[in-house]
């Protein structure tokens, strides 16, 4: 799911290679004001959400 996110996010388009590990790309990351070019540099958070969690009894 990262991998997925990293490409829609990309400024400039990553590549896979053999073992799926991103390849270069670079993102913008608008936290720091700053432009990344390795994937290893980014953390992605996950978000799911849980039903019921909204609701209250």
């Amino acid at each position: 799911m990262q991998a997925e996110v990293l490409k829609t996010e990309a400024v400039t388009a990553p590549e896979q290679d053999p073992k799926c590990a991103l390849t270069r790309g670079s993102w913008y990351s608008s936290y720091d004001d700053q432009y990344l070019d390795a994937a290893k540099k980014l953390d992605v958070d996950q978000l799911a959400s849980v039903p019921g969690t909204g609701q209250r009894g």
